[in-house]
């Protein structure tokens, strides 16, 4: 979505900077367009390069821009097909938008004159409280999750004093936004509104559940496909809309690599299979959920009165044959089984009790159903991933499932060099590795204190104590 309304600068080599007349005659044309970015971009080029130098990988880098041109080039064609073009002027316009709010974001912090006078005027114009409290405009930072977002929103909120600094004569006039702009970068606001919300769900100090990922992509999906359908957007907005609509269906998909993200969503008792039905789901597809949630129950979780594991259906010999016919016909035992995935969903989703989480719900029903309790917390729990267990050893480790945010291995990256004091470097890299995920996990709605000192406890070797004299 933001590749259609930014800029890169690119800083121009000194070799280039001086080029012979053989090779200035074989340059091609002067670009206005682009001579006026750059120079806009050259304001803010040195935090930009800095941080893209030091801290991007350029690997990483290319792929991503060789991933979004591609989407870009897809969502251009479709919604041509749709009728739905924009020209070049409109496509100059819209490129503008964010290097001149990033540009002016830059000036009015690392410029004294400028940054007195824009203090001055938002004292005397105020935030307008309903895009927030600001003082100053927000910049953008190139690792961080929702800077655009807060650059505009930050932008609205001082726009009046914004429109007075920049009708004085400071040299700030190519920032100013034309008709066409302002009107962009409106609607460029509303339409980042929506990532914004999943973004600070995700990062929030809380730890995210691995089953509020797929309700939030689908959200997403829902709302990028009615601004594509807005008629009441710019040409190139709706068309931004697609390719974003599109972005995220290539990483949708990506989540039928774990069965974890599917089934935390049916054991939610209110949403259950149901749920898929609900956001457009196939039939096919909530039956191949269906089977693998039971064949997982059975294999991971279902334990036999005496305490051992109940077995899966034999697939050799002359239970090959027959196996499904009995599958197709459970027994009354079964039908009565209260501790059933299979009795589980023949009921219909019902409402969580007030004022109770859906851990808080599964927590309750152990002594009840408590093999369908277990594997119930050991899904819906799920924060982030184990990184030294697949998803099979996680289930019988009760540990993490998978990954529901990266915000929290990003956090704990950060975190980990103050984790270790001066005097603590003969520490080894296991005690390390349980600290951290102590850490972690200290703010998971799963984590019992008492547990965790008790599992430390026992499996922690005694202090050495100094030989007697």
């Amino acid at each position: 979505l933001l590749s259609f309304f930014n800029k890169q600068y690119k800083r121009k080599r000194g070799a280039a900077a001086t080029p012979t007349p053989m090779a200035a005659a074989s340059t091609t044309p002067h670009d206005p367009v682009e001579h006026e970015l750059q120079e806009i971009l050259g304001g803010i080029e040195t935090e930009m390069e800095a941080i893209s130098r030091l801290i991007i990988d350029s690997g990483r880098v290319e792929h991503d821009e060789t991933a979004v041109t591609g989407i870009r080039e897809q969502a251009i064609r479709e919604m041509s097909r749709r009728g739905v073009t924009y020209t070049p002027a409109q496509a100059a316009s819209a490129i503008r938008v964010l290097p001149k709010h990033a540009a002016l974001a830059v000036k009015t912090r690392d410029n004294g004159h400028v940054r007195d006078t824009f203090e001055r005027l938002v004292l005397q114009y105020p935030a307008d409280r309903r895009y927030g409290e600001y003082r100053t405009l927000s910049p953008r930072n190139a690792t961080r999750w929702g800077s655009d977002y807060k650059l505009l929103q930050s932008y609205h909120a001082l726009q009046t004093a914004v429109d007075k600094l920049l009708s004085l004569p400071l040299g700030l006039g190519n920032l100013r936004l034309s008709a066409e702009e302002a009107n962009l970068t409106k609607n460029l606001r509303d339409m980042l509104a929506p990532v914004e919300e999943v973004t600070k769900a995700f990062q929030t100090d809380d730890v995210p559940l691995i089953m509020d990922v797929i309700p939030a992509y689908d959200q997403l999906q829902r709302d990028f496909c009615a601004m594509s359908n807005d008629t009441s957007l710019p040409s190139i907005c709706r068309v931004a809309a697609h390719a974003a609509y599109l972005m995220t269906r290539k990483y949708y998909s990506r989540l039928d690599e774990c069965e974890a993200y599917f089934f935390a969503i049916v054991l939610c008792p209110d949403r259950k299979l149901q749920w898929f039905y609900n956001h457009g789901w196939t039939q096919s597809d909530v039956a191949q959920i269906l089977n693998m949630i039971k064949r997982r129950f059975l294999e991971k979780f279902k334990t036999s009165p005496s305490g051992s594991s109940e077995s899966a259906p034999a697939t050799e010999g002359v239970h090959r044959w027959r196996q499904s016919a009995v599958a197709s016909a459970p027994s009354e035992a079964t039908t009565y089984d209260l501790d059933s995935i299979t009795h589980y969903l023949s009921l219909p989703p019902h409402p969580l009790p007030p004022g109770t989480t859906v851990l808080q719900y599964w927590n309750s029903q152990l002594d009840i159903t408590p093999c369908l309790a277990t594997m119930a917390l050991a899904y819906t729990s799920a924060p982030g991933e184990s990184p030294s267990a697949s998803v099979e050893e996680s289930v019988n480790l009760c540990d993490p499932l998978d990954i529901a945010s990266t915000a929290p291995a990003e956090r704990e990256f950060s975190e980990g060099r103050t984790m270790i004091n001066w005097n603590q470097e003969g520490m080894s890299s296991q005690t390390f590795r349980a600290k951290m995920c102590v850490s972690a996990w200290s703010g998971a709605p799963w984590y019992n204190e008492e547990v965790a000192v008790q599992i430390i406890t026992d499996t922690s070797r005694s202090l050495r104590t100094a030989p007697a004299s």
